[in-house]
């Protein structure tokens, strides 16, 4: 799969001045005077084409007395990349598994141990997938707290009892499934995600995935059994549909977010 294009962290339009959050004016200094006292966290505005101007965040990183400025890129496209990358070494592997093993039938091979008694290629491609889909599920997290609007109100009954939920309280107190089935109903009425229920099917299935990996229990009452199901249910997975199914969720609720 192709990789997406990483966009910056949102920035906002600057219209004059820019203010801290306690309200005070940030003072407009250009880098150069303040060289030798740069903070970790800086700000810098930047003139467009149409001649409009936007603020954005720089993080300085420092390294051997020398220090690299660059704007924040927003973790979705980060996490997605990440997921893509995963899942193209993952197939890498197992397209190497003939190489590193031993035909013991018609059409079955035994892959070769390594000193501790695995196969290092079979390792590879578990690992793989275990990062792909923790890294999906991680972006459309992020995704959805980030289209919950500041002044959104969940309502949501709790033992009986209506309960009034802010965004902070969503993003700690409602599941994933219930920010896709319910909440996002709510805040994006025109989105018909009923169009999509193939891709909503996809993506319960990677997170019913992830949560067994994040969560693993020794299920199983022998030691034989314990990660047996759990691992066997991830390398069955599709990671690529996963995948073209999340992305699919975020452009339909805001297009053209996601671009290869």
């Amino acid at each position: 799969m192709k990789h997406i294009k990483v966009k910056a962290d949102l920035n906002i339009e600057f219209v004059g001045k820019v203010v801290y959050a306690n309200g005070e004016d940030v003072e407009i200094i250009p880098l150069q005077e303040k060289e030798n006292n740069l903070k970790n966290e800086l700000l810098e505005i930047i003139e467009y084409d149409n001649g409009k101007k936007y603020v954005s965040k720089l993080r300085s990183i420092e390294r051997n007395g020398l220090k690299y400025l660059s704007r924040i890129p927003n973790p979705i496209f980060i996490l997605l990349n990440s997921s893509i990358e995963n899942y193209n070494k993952s197939e890498y592997y197992i397209n190497k598994f003939s190489e590193y093993s031993e035909k013991v039938g018609e059409r079955t091979y035994r892959l070769n141990n390594n000193d501790s008694g695995t196969s290092e290629v079979y390792n590879k491609y578990i690992e793989c997938k275990m990062v792909s889909i923790n890294s999906l599920i991680n972006s459309l997290e992020i995704f959805m707290n980030q289209k919950i609007p500041n002044d959104y109100v969940f309502i949501k009954e709790i033992k009986n009892k209506k309960v009034k939920l802010n965004k902070k309280e969503i993003e700690k107190g409602t599941t994933f499934r219930e920010k896709i089935e319910k909440i996002f109903p709510e805040i994006f009425p025109n989105k018909n995600n009923k169009q999509h229920l193939t891709d909503l099917e996809n993506i319960f299935e990677a997170y019913s995935i992830r949560k067994d990996i994040t969560h693993m229990k020794t299920n199983g009452n022998t030691i034989f059994e314990q990660y047996f199901e759990v691992i066997g249910k991830l390398i069955d997975s599709d990671i690529e549909k996963f995948i073209i199914s999340s992305i699919n969720f975020m452009n339909n609720i805001e297009p053209n977010l996601i671009e290869v």
